[in-house]
């Protein structure tokens, strides 16, 4: 992805400033009010965070690889004084393992999917998911946490690393191990699309013969870890497929293609979050530079064609329709006919008075007359 579109993207929508940054005012990140919490928070740490709390997407493996890199070299060789846990349901391994970790040095920190693990001297393991609205904040100690903290770990060398979720339902994790292979949350998950254990050969048997749409599969955290909406959403556009494509439509070519845009579609994401990051925690709002998931009617930045969306069971789904209409109708992105969220869709155009297709005509639409109308192709 990065050969072919490497360059700036057109202007698009006016976006407000990114929300978590080392700004100066004193405190950890506010909790907003509930009138406000369809907007962007603007930040009030005088710390460094990294914010979930954004559009109520799961963080996925360029946003935490970026964290990652920049947390490690701050807590490295630190040891826990404190250990503070602010939510019941928080510590899924039951709150008094946390307390095991007092005393114990920090080493570093790895990520397996969507989870992070911070790894110490003693052979533990802290596991952490951040859930939808979860963030990690690391600053001075002398910050009073605020009541959405969840988990407050203090260091020998005066600071905290804090679980914030600042929006319910609160859905953060912590587990404490001492075998990341067999630990609860990660023993299910499937491969990690960036280890080298992950060759064409292993993707091939993920995706023949399989009757599954293409997103189903980038996002089924049992078959690939830590590709979430937004992801999958640029990998199909790099591979130039529909999302609704059944994997066992592909040709050999398009399985090629679709492996290869997977490692390097997130690669490509990490080198831009970590040019944007500047070494500062952030809010995992680094994603003007996709080219289409978040990007409904802008421009394709390759055809120009405008950017469409399928809001269909809470699953947003961003695609060029040009770009991403190869190979006839199979690869046609169609929305569900059964979504009265989609904008476009047969319910959405009966309440608005429209039909697609005056031939079709009005009332009740089925499926093969939603297909007709959105194809235009004869069945």
């Amino acid at each position: 992805m990065a050969a072919s579109s490497g360059g700036p993207l057109p202007p698009g929508p006016a976006r407000s400033p990114c929300a978590i940054r080392t700004c100066g005012s004193p405190g950890p990140p506010r909790v907003r009010p509930w009138w406000l919490r369809a907007a962007r928070q603007a930040c009030f740490c005088g710390g460094s965070c990294s914010s979930a709390a954004r559009a109520g997407e799961l963080p996925e493996i360029p946003d935490l690889e970026v964290a990652r890199e920049i947390l490690t070299p701050r807590i490295v060789g630190r040891t826990v004084r404190g250990v503070e846990v602010n939510r019941a349901d928080l510590v899924r391994t039951g709150t008094a393992s946390v307390a095991t970790l007092v005393g114990d040095e920090f080493r570093g920190i790895g990520r397996r999917g969507q989870y992070l693990a911070l790894s110490f001297a003693s052979g533990r393991h802290l596991l952490i998911s951040l859930g939808r609205w979860g963030w990690l904040w690391h600053g001075s100690r002398g910050h009073p946490p605020t009541s959405a903290t969840d988990l407050r770990l203090s260091w020998d060398d005066g600071s905290d690393l804090r679980l914030i979720e600042g929006r319910s339902p609160r859905r953060a994790g912590a587990w404490v191990t001492s075998d990341l292979a067999t630990a609860d949350p990660l023993s299910k998950l499937g491969w990690e699309p960036l280890s080298r254990e992950f060759t064409a050969e292993a993707f091939r048997s993920l995706v023949q013969g399989k009757r599954r749409q293409l997103k189903e599969i980038l996002t089924d955290q049992t078959v690939i870890a830590g590709i979430g909406d937004a992801y999958a959403d640029e990998i199909l556009f790099q591979a130039k497929l529909s999302a609704i494509r059944y994997a066992h439509t592909l040709t050999a070519d398009e399985v090629s293609a679709l492996r290869e845009a997977i490692p390097a579609t997130l690669r490509w994401a990490i080198g831009e979050i970590r040019t944007r990051a500047k070494g500062a925690l952030f809010e995992r709002d680094f994603r003007d530079f996709l080219h289409v998931h978040g990007r409904k009617g802008a421009p394709c930045v390759e055809c120009g064609t405008t950017i469409a969306e399928i809001l269909y069971d809470a699953v947003r789904t961003n695609y060029c329709p040009l770009c991403q209409n190869v190979g006839g109708y199979a690869s046609r992105p169609i929305p569900h006919p059964a979504s009265s969220l989609c904008e476009d869709s047969p319910r959405s155009l009966q309440l608005r008075g429209e039909d697609r297709n005056p031939a079709v005509g009005r009332g009740p639409l089925g499926w093969t007359s939603w297909i007709q109308q959105a194809t235009g192709a004869p069945l």
